[in-house]
């Protein structure tokens, strides 16, 4: 008569053992533990967060620097409630001081840009990149942010942003602009917004804002007005010559008639009398005058594919406004 046997499933280990396990090899397991009331706050907290969420996204009509500085905010938050520095920092319902330090550090940046976003908007870019405040702020919160993500992602993330932050500081020294501009765009991100209307003193105290000095006279005899001083499109990288290349087959403008009355000032219109040169194969043709540029201002913002190196201001006339080459699609040409 044979034996039988039996043969006994292998042992894999309670839950704990599996946890354990799959803490110290999957970085998505690599959380605090949060249990009893604190789980039940941690929770409240998301909830909550939820709920802002689709506030700001359905309802919300404030200014959009504000909703995403506290969006940020709160991320942060939550990120150090939810992430710790290492695996081996995990412990029940424990955050170490550290932690809540830069949490609220880093909270309390964008909360900063939150609360003093109007402000800072009324503000010119010369003065605020003055402020030590202000620059410190934008390093912290951009530091604690690199840490975050250090934290969920890995490092890896933090070579790639690193790799682009070093290619943004080299190009700002080429360029010879302030490295403290960097936390200004980095974090402030004022680019392509409207931030503030143009105010001498008169108009500053009408709407309750801080002048930004563009008091200005047509002539000695002309009454106090309003008008841009250091007014330019900031230079792009590629050549005059590229750019022909970029459009193949189009018009140089290189100057237009009739802004007085082809333009309205509302609406963005315009149908301007101009002159310039046709691009054929990527290269100057021929000299073209008399022909109709029709479009719309707004929408011509929208369309500009490429921006060009060659910053130039219009001297001696125009010496405090300048741009550079610029290549839109869009615009209605019509003439011989």
């Amino acid at each position: 008569m044979k034996d039988e046997k039996t043969t006994a499933a292998p042992d894999v280990g309670s839950a704990v053992d599996v946890e354990a396990i799959m803490r110290k090899y999957d970085r998505e397991s690599n959380t605090r533990i949060w249990e009893g009331k604190p789980k039940l706050i941690v929770g409240g907290i998301l909830a909550l967060f939820s709920l802002f969420c689709l506030y700001v996204t359905l309802f919300a009509n404030f200014l959009e620097q504000v909703r995403l500085s506290s969006f940020m905010g709160l991320i942060i938050v939550m990120g150090f409630l939810t992430y710790p520095a290492h695996k081996t920092h995990v412990r029940v319902n424990y955050i170490p001081w550290y932690d809540i330090v830069l949490m609220i550090v880093g909270a309390g940046a964008f909360f900063y840009y939150t609360f003093t976003a109007r402000k800072l908007l009324n503000m010119r870019i010369a003065i605020k990149l003055r402020d030590p405040v202000y620059i410190a702020v934008g390093i912290a919160g951009l530091l604690v942010l690199a840490e975050l993500c250090r934290r969920s992602v890995g490092v890896p993330i933090l070579c790639v942003a690193g790799f682009f932050l070093a290619y943004t500081v080299f190009n700002f020294i080429r360029g010879g602009r302030l490295l403290a501009q960097i936390p200004h765009e980095l974090f402030y991100g004022e680019n392509g917004v409207l931030t503030t209307l143009m105010h001498n003193l008169k108009t500053a105290k009408k709407q309750g804002v801080s002048s930004t000095g563009n008091a200005a006279r047509a002539s000695y005899a002309s009454a106090v007005g309003i008008a841009p001083t250091n007014f330019y499109i900031a230079p792009g990288s590629a050549s005059f010559e590229e750019v022909l290349a970029q459009a193949g087959e189009g018009v140089v403008v290189t100057q237009l008639q009739g802004l007085h009355a082809g333009a309205n000032a509302i609406s963005g219109d315009f149908s301007l009398g101009a002159k310039g040169y046709r691009i054929r194969g990527g290269k100057l043709d021929r000299a073209v005058k008399q022909f109709t540029v029709a479009g719309n201002f707004y929408q011509l913002l929208k369309d500009v594919e490429t921006v060009g190196a060659d910053l130039e201001f219009g001297m001696p006339g125009a010496a405090r406004i300048g741009a550079p080459s610029l290549l839109v699609k869009g615009l209605t040409i019509a003439g011989e």
